[in-house]
């Protein structure tokens, strides 16, 4: 080659030559493009690439670790697939700390993986199937393979971002060579639900024989459908007493309810109660007698409409024949009861919202009374995950939203800011009820209002829910005047275990704030926020409850509201005091100088304390929350003799009323629980047992009247 070039550089070849070096150039040009047009990613067609060989899987392999994410595209085993037929030695697809991972979904069909080996021999430290995964993988099976690194699995090594995923795999046979794996995966925070390793569950309790586990696994087929993208799930048998996955799959048929009266903007969607093998419509006000139509669908792109009278009755229910396909269908009735629409247009809008808590979608909502009378029907510029614990460990998640157009919602306030609460740990949301009706009757300023609201997204129900005011500074929220100068106005949230971000700060102590107020706070105003609590902290550590300053704590707090917030915490047990209290603080120029306390927020763990019930929480219970702080203060005879009054001439007598009679043989709790009688069992059906009312609802009435028998003993402060 060299002596080409010299040639043509010193123009000493003929015309001829030339021409030959220019065809032998061109022909490598066209068999380059052969070569490319021939590569796997070019055989995607109709967002999808079948893979039916072991050299397919490889070259699929390859192109991932050249970069090509298949975001949007689905991958599909056509066949079982043996690497010992190329060797047995297998590149990761998605090679660990390279940043090119697989983002879309990997579709196995019931097919199966087989004899291979995947090593450290190019220094890769996190090894499986998948290096990383950032994306979904399902219906695909293991077995028989070696796998050696440091973190490592089967299915994959980890995770990246908040959108990967693992529904409906199994692993049989496959040599774990690593520090750190659980089977299936190494370091792993994506879903997985449905997997199997050497016939013992990952991340579920392992309990029953083998015919149970099938059960199990094969009922959960239909939601999974749902979260993975209406993918076909495979179905599990047992084979030589292994539980192994079939090439028999089925899909999640939707049910679509059009109402011939034209209120909504979208139909209503059904839900798959994989428990009873039956699709719920629930509807969203009381039905009279109304006519329309269900129009049916699965991933196939089979569809089908039925016709239908809907009865004046708690529950309708039909059968169709969909496709040699028997399906039941109950439509439930509602009443008294408010709906909330939310309409994304986006597919899979619910299953994009859960994966990641700061991911947000826009769109309308439309709310209807418990008269079926729409309240409000205008844009919506987000929704997106809240919580902290409640996010990450519940299964029905919280919302927030904001409005694109202020609105008083149920009549809430005209305002943007909504909170859409699930009930964590207290499935029931009753705990939540019954805590947020006595702060009203108590009148305590800026204590946020609810209503109970069945939540629809894109036409499915996702259950009952609290519809309430997020906490804020706002004229129909904490009502104070915004940054009138340095010294305020604040909005506080106390947190031991608090996450990171630009309005978090310390103190000496260590105990960490988050400035929920002003919106956009300054450097000096964060500044005046630490020396404030840190000399509100100095005083109630100090023996004599005198702060660093010469002053005497009480100038700093407003006691009263203080000891209403203990009393109430007193009351619930609500032994999560370590976050989520609230407290604001008005500019000096036009308030009292001093920090009040707002009404307790969580409060998912009241009334079920029954090893402490006979305890105080801040003195006994739990006294080191927050580095000994509540503790300190509740120690302090003021606060002590500050309770007490509370709790006699306040809270007590709010208390009592509230597990009264209320003139018509009942009490609060037991004319929720009536009210909302076909809202809590369609939340039931949608979420399970747990969120039972009436069961809770006793059980809550039981634990006060225990509770206040101890907060009225002379020795309890």
């Amino acid at each position: 080659m060299k002596n080409i070039v010299e040639k043509i550089n010193s123009k000493k070849l003929n015309g001829a030559f030339i021409c030959l070096f220019l065809f032998i150039f061109a022909g490598i040009i066209v068999i380059k493009n052969s070569i490319q047009a021939d590569s796997i990613e070019s055989k995607i067609e109709d967002n999808k690439l079948i893979i039916s060989t072991a050299k397919e899987l490889c070259d699929f392999s390859d192109s991932v670790n050249d970069g090509v994410n298949y975001q949007g595209i689905r991958v599909i085993l056509d066949n079982d697939i043996d690497l010992g037929e190329v060797g047995f030695y297998f590149q990761p697809i998605g090679i660990y700390d390279s940043g090119n991972y697989f983002f879309g979904i990997f579709d196995g069909q019931g097919h199966t993986i087989r004899n291979f080996i995947i090593d450290c021999k190019e220094g890769n430290a996190n090894n499986g199937l998948f290096g990383v995964l950032g994306g979904t993988v399902c219906n695909l099976s293991l077995d028989n393979g070696i796998i050696t690194g440091n973190e490592s699995g089967a299915i994959c090594a980890t995770s990246y971002g908040d959108e990967s995923a693992i529904y409906n795999c199994v692993v049989n046979n496959v040599v774990l060579n690593a520090y750190g794996n659980d089977g299936m995966c190494g370091e792993f925070d994506g879903r997985r639900e449905n997997v199997i390793f050497d016939n013992q569950y990952v991340n579920m309790d392992d309990w029953g024989m083998l015919e149970e586990k099938l059960y199990d696994l094969n009922n959960r087929l239909m939601k999974l459908s749902e979260v993975a993208f209406n993918t076909p799930m495979n179905h599990w048998e047992i084979v030589n007493d292994r539980l192994v996955l079939s090439t028999e799959a089925d899909s999640t048929v939707d049910f679509d309810l059009y109402l011939s009266e034209k209120k909504l903007n979208d139909s209503i969607k059904s839900f798959y109660s994989y428990s009873e093998g039956v699709y719920y419509i629930v509807l969203p006000y009381e039905n009279k007698g109304d006519v329309g139509y269900i129009e049916a669908s699965d991933a196939y792109g089979n569809t089908q409409k039925y016709n239908l009278n809907l009865e004046d009755k708690e529950m309708t229910e039909i059968n169709v024949d969909f496709y040699g396909k028997e399906c039941q269908i109950k439509i439930m009735n509602m009443e008294n009861t408010p709906s909330i629409f939310i309409s994304t247009g986006v597919k899979y809008s619910e299953d994009i919202l859960i994966r990641n808590k700061d991911n947000e979608l826009e769109g309308t909502i439309q709310v209807f009374d418990e008269d079926g009378i729409e309240n409000y029907n205008n844009g919506l510029e987000a929704i997106s995950g809240r919580g902290y614990h409640s996010w990450q460990f519940a299964r029905k998640k919280g919302y927030g939203f904001k409005l694109l157009k202020k609105g008083n919602l149920l009549g809430l306030g005209n305002v943007e800011n909504y909170v859409l609460l699930p009930g964590h740990r207290d499935e029931s949301i009753l705990s939540y009820v019954m805590t947020m009706e006595m702060d009203k009757m108590l009148d305590w300023p800026y204590a946020p209002d609810y209503r109970l609201v069945n939540y629809y997204l894109d036409g499915e129900y996702q259950g009952l829910y609290i519809l309430c005011e997020k906490i804020e500074i706002g004229k129909n929220r904490v009502n104070i005047k915004e940054r009138v100068d340095e010294t305020g106005s604040y909005l506080y949230e106390m947190r031991q275990d608090c996450y990171e971000g630009k309005e978090v700060f310390a103190v000496d102590s260590g105990n960490t704030y988050l400035l929920r107020g002003p919106k956009f706070p300054r450097n000096n105003e964060k500044e005046y926020s630490i020396a404030l609590w840190n000399e509100v902290e100095s005083g109630i550590f100090s023996n004599d409850g005198i702060s660093n300053s010469g002053k005497h704590y009480t100038e700093y707090i407003d006691l009263p509201t203080w000891a209403r917030l203990f009393t109430i915490i007193e009351l619930n047990a609500e032994f999560s005091i370590h976050g989520s209290l609230y407290f604001y603080k008005e500019s000096d120029a036009v308030g009292d100088r001093k920090i009040h306390a707002l009404q307790p927020w969580d409060v998912e763990h009241s009334y079920i304390l029954d090893e402490n019930i006979n305890d105080s929480l801040f003195r006994v219970a739990y006294p080191n929350e927050n580095r000994g702080l509540l503790r300190m203060l509740a120690e302090k005879q003021e606060m002590k003799d500050a309770e007490r009054k509370c709790w006699e001439e306040e809270v007590r007598p709010v208390i009592i009323e509230l597990l009264s009679d209320s003139g018509n043989g009942k009490s609060f709790l037991w004319n929720t629980v009536d009210k909302y009688k076909f809202a809590s069992k369609a939340n039931e059906i949608k979420w399970g047992e747990e969120h039972n009312f009436s069961d809770k609802a006793a059980s809550i009435e039981q634990w006060l009247n225990k509770r206040i028998q101890v907060l009225d003993r002379d020795e309890f402060y």
